[in-house]
């Protein structure tokens, strides 16, 4: 088996993340609220360092743009994918 670097693949980190969005994420989604989905898909959308950024202010208890009409619950959802994204985009 031959292993290509993922970067020789994508020419960059924002291709690698909406990449891994849109083959991961209907794996590892546990919910299906449409509203959730939209503001993750975004979020995705403006890059790697804006992901980071986002997980970083939603862990501090904050509220990022894209979710400030989320619910806690909602909020805490957005913030365990968008983990879970970049765990899995950070293992390569």
């Amino acid at each position: 088996m031959v292993k290509i670097p993922i970067l020789a693949i994508y020419p960059t980190q924002n291709e690698v993340v909406k990449s891994l969005f849109s083959k991961l994420i209907p794996h590892f989604m546990p919910t299906s609220s449409l509203k959730i989905n939209q503001r993750i898909e975004a979020v995705c959308e403006a890059g790697c360092e804006a992901v980071r950024a986002s997980i970083a202010t939603l862990e501090s208890g904050h509220q990022v743009a894209l979710t400030d009409d989320l619910t806690a619950e909602e909020a805490q959802l957005v913030l365990v994918e968008l983990k879970t994204i970049m765990s899995v985009y950070d293992e390569h």
